[in-house]
């Protein structure tokens, strides 16, 4: 049943980033292949490890970072 707590691990940040990052070890996924999309700058550890990573809407602080690494930005606004 729905309860509206977040239980643990909560993925986010470098959590998120630990994750995809056993995961594709474990199931031979190559990441440097692989896109990632976020609008938020809590996930930059994520966009970091792929290959195409791509700011959706992002938050003022992930647009200046995605600008300054030339990464895709797509206004969906």
């Amino acid at each position: 049943y729905a309860t509206g707590r977040v239980l643990p691990p909560v993925m986010a940040s470098a959590t998120k980033a630990k994750w995809i990052r056993e995961y594709a070890e474990k199931n031979e996924i190559n990441l440097s292949g692989s896109y990632a999309y976020s609008d938020s700058i809590s996930d930059l550890p994520m966009l970091s490890m792929v290959g195409h990573p791509v700011a959706v809407n992002p938050d003022l602080r992930l647009k200046q970072t995605a600008l300054q690494h030339d990464w895709a930005i797509l206004d969906l606004r």
